[in-house]
């Protein structure tokens, strides 16, 4: 028999299985979408400033283009986790990722990691490469898996998205799809 697991399985819960990546799902990242759930979830947070914050990110590969459904914190405020936005509560990411999993039929899966800086204004590149290389070294980022970094520029919710080039040793950036 066997076994199929989904990243967040494997990442917590140290599970070894057979992953079941399609064809198109080992070509690296090459857009991105964002759902109008997601959008909404990150206009709330944008609206109170205060602490640095980030989580994790579900969603649906299409290709080679990643449509991100569904945003979440790393945890309860409460939580140690939730103090990095690049830790996370492995109990709480795996509640998400189980219940997408059952609502979408198991093809919703953990595809990537958000961050917002406590003033809601998006960061310098510099800034945004730092992260970026801090969550590739820390497993959470690759060619197939993203970091957005969101904040407001000029009145506007603003989104960039970065991959890590394994071959080319830096983040890539990844544009947003137009359709």
């Amino acid at each position: 028999m066997k076994l199929t697991l989904n990243r967040a399985q494997q990442r917590v819960l140290g599970l070894v299985g057979t992953p079941s990546p399609s064809d198109a799902e080992v070509l690296p990242v090459a857009h991105w979408t964002l759902s109008p759930d997601a959008l909404q979830a990150f206009r709330a947070w944008l609206l109170v400033p205060g602490h640095l914050q980030g989580g994790p990110l579900f969603g649906i590969r299409q290709e080679e283009t990643l449509d991100i459904r569904f945003v979440a914190r790393n945890g309860y405020p409460v939580q140690p986790s939730a103090c990095d936005p690049l830790s996370f509560d492995g109990s709480y990411l795996l509640g998400w990722n189980d219940a997408l999993t059952a609502q979408s039929e198991g093809s919703c899966d953990w595809v990537g990691q958000w961050l917002m800086y406590p003033d809601r204004q998006l960061p310098d590149l510099m800034t945004d490469l730092a992260w970026v290389g801090r969550a590739q070294e820390m497993g959470l980022v690759d060619d197939l898996h993203i970091m957005v970094m969101l904040g407001w520029v000029e009145g506007q919710l603003t989104a960039r998205c970065y991959a890590y080039d394994h071959d080319l040793g830096q983040a890539r950036p990844i544009p947003e799809s137009e359709a």
